[in-house]
């Protein structure tokens, strides 16, 4: 549900207890940050073996060039 000015109606976190409150955001915090991570990690991941192809095809073009040298 959305107010009259367009924003989301929070009524979820709003109907949470106030003890409540704290944790729920601290889980979701927490959960987010766990996926951040993952997916740095997969970045970090994927940038390495980008980056190995660049290396593997530089040598090629090396070597290919050293026999058109001949």
């Amino acid at each position: 549900m959305k107010t009259k000015d367009g924003a989301i109606d929070m009524q979820s976190r709003d109907a949470l207890k106030d003890g409540e409150k704290d944790t729920v955001w601290a889980e979701c915090s927490e959960a987010f940050q766990i996926i951040i991570d993952r997916m740095r990690a997969q970045t970090e991941e994927q940038q390495q073996r980008l980056q190995q192809t660049i290396d593997m095809f530089k040598e090629r073009q090396r070597e290919l060039q050293e026999e058109m040298d001949k």
